[in-house]
């Protein structure tokens, strides 16, 4: 639900975005009638765009870009 909010008024440095708050509303609410539910692919499915400020990891290079292996996480 957090995630959703960040999408839906923009903070954190994020700017608002339809399309993400919409997908992370869905998975909430999934959640809250199956809370034992899980999404294995979230971040394959759903992928989080980079922070405006830290980019994607504060402690990993500002140009450092997801390649889907299991190790970028």
């Amino acid at each position: 639900m957090e995630i959703e909010d960040v999408f839906q008024s923009g903070k954190f440095s994020y700017n608002k975005d339809k399309k993400t708050e919409d997908a992370y509303y869905k998975v909430s609410r999934e959640l809250a009638n199956n809370p034992d539910l899980r999404f294995p692919n979230l971040a394959k499915d759903h992928p989080l765009p980079p922070n405006p400020v830290q980019g994607y990891h504060a402690d990993k290079d500002i140009n450092w870009k997801p390649t889907g292996r299991d190790d970028d996480y």
